[in-house]
């Protein structure tokens, strides 16, 4: 269901930084349809609160 999105480019609200697994920074928010977002980043990329445009690369279901 989720696949039908990937390769769309949506607005999304960038709301926090967290820790992916392997210690990588990972900034993640939401899509105007509620679709969780997180983008690999730097810690001090200043994201949280911005809007910015994301292409959707793949489906992971993360919690």
């Amino acid at each position: 269901m989720l696949e039908r999105f990937v390769g769309r480019t949506f607005p999304v609200l960038v709301e926090q930084r967290q820790e992916g697994s392997g210690g990588e920074v990972l900034w993640t928010g939401y899509t105007p349809n509620f679709l969780r977002v997180a983008t690999p980043g730097g810690p001090d990329d200043g994201l949280e609160n911005q809007v910015g445009k994301f292409r959707l690369k793949g489906v992971n279901r993360f919690r």
